[in-house]
């Protein structure tokens, strides 16, 4: 596995606009915001940046959740989101989380039902249309979520915010080590931004090191 690129965002969601924006994603966002944990939504850049943003946050974030929807198959964005995310759990141990959002994970796996409608309308290389049914594939067998067992939209959105808050301080309780000169510049005279650790000093060395409480 290689090593993680600096971190910039908590969690990144892929989703189809048209579908859950405006609702799930919505609520989903708003949910973890308020505590505190920042959220990539790729519509909040402009246009003409999304795409290739999105793309690169994908690498920044701690945490991907792929949020599987009706017409989710019929943007190649959202499928170039899929397969970069999966790279990402591969090189560098990202937390992905699937939602399967009013689709059955055989529609989603065989293309079917409306999922597979949707899918059908992509006009690409048997290559890359194979790469995409690969990740599919990979991605509705991991740990998740789905609207066919937890209907209830704000128990939905909770149990996942809850699950991401969790799966974060986990990921957070790990030590973090500074030279003196370093912790000098971080935070002057005082220790504020790191409330919260333990401190210290090692005999006969320059390094400080900190422990999550």
């Amino acid at each position: 596995m290689n090593s993680s690129p600096k971190m910039k965002h908590d969690v990144f969601i892929s989703f189809r606009s048209k579908d859950t924006r405006d609702n799930f994603v919505s609520h989903l966002c708003g949910c973890l915001r308020r505590k505190r944990i920042k959220t990539f939504l790729y519509d909040e850049l402009p246009a003409d940046e999304r795409y290739e943003e999105s793309l690169k946050a994908i690498e920044v974030s701690k945490i991907s959740v792929i949020v599987f929807s009706e017409n989710f198959g019929d943007s190649r964005w959202c499928l170039d989101e899929v397969v970069a995310i999966l790279k990402c759990k591969e090189k560098f141990g990202q937390i992905v989380i699937p939602v399967l959002y009013h689709v059955d994970p055989l529609d989603i796996e065989n293309q079917t039902g409306s999922f597979g409608d949707a899918f059908a309308k992509r006009r690409d290389k048997a290559e890359q249309l194979q790469e995409w049914k690969d990740s599919f594939t990979e991605a509705i067998n991991l740990p998740g979520w789905s609207t066919a067992y937890l209907s209830d939209e704000e128990m939905l959105v909770n149990g996942i915010a809850r699950e991401i808050e969790n799966k974060l301080l986990r990921a957070s309780r790990t030590k973090i080590s500074y030279t003196k000169a370093e912790l000098t510049e971080l935070c002057g005279s005082g220790l504020g931004p790191f409330l919260g650790f333990t401190i210290k000093l090692k005999d006969q060395t320059d390094l400080v090191v900190f422990q999550r409480c």
